[in-house]
């Protein structure tokens, strides 16, 4: 029989929910079955950068948004754009916005800015915005996520 209890907040991850916080205490005090609003952005937020941050093995040309799969995880290598360039820049942003959208279901109306480049480390630096649904509503986001650079000349994002 379902509990009548009001869920509040947010289901957790399953891996969020598995995770010992601290293994020398036998029993948790209280599971952690769901997420604040804090919470939820902390774990949207993790769950990007670990996204971007891995290299998928299709070419910008073989990408297919619209079927992306568990073998297709992660960023296309994007290091032949320059960020300097403006058109550039935008695809590098629409090809972060569409792979956030194939993997983070939690997140609505992705919009990603590119912000800037470190030269040395080809490290881009990039705004994420969009919604989280929260307790039935959408709650706007925002938030700066590095990218690590693709080229060591940085030439490339």
């Amino acid at each position: 029989m379902r509990s009548l209890r009001t869920k509040k907040g947010a289901l957790a991850p399953l891996f969020d929910r598995l995770t010992d916080d601290d293994p020398g205490v036998p029993n948790e005090p209280v599971p952690r079955r769901y997420l604040d609003l804090d919470g939820l952005v902390d774990s949207v937020r993790g769950e990007i950068h670990t996204l971007l941050n891995t290299r998928c093995g299709w070419s910008e040309s073989e990408i297919d948004y619209d079927n992306r799969g568990v073998p297709d995880y992660g960023l296309i290598d994007l290091a032949h754009l320059f960020t300097a360039n403006p058109r550039d820049r935008d695809k590098v942003a629409r090809h972060v916005a569409r792979t956030i959208a194939a993997y983070e279901p939690r997140m609505t109306r992705v919009n990603v800015v590119v912000e800037s480049i470190q030269k040395e480390t080809g490290q881009l630096s990039l705004r994420i915005e969009g919604g989280v649904k929260f307790a039935d509503v959408i709650e706007p986001i925002s938030f700066p996520l590095k990218i690590d650079g693709g080229g060591h000349d940085g030439s490339g994002y």
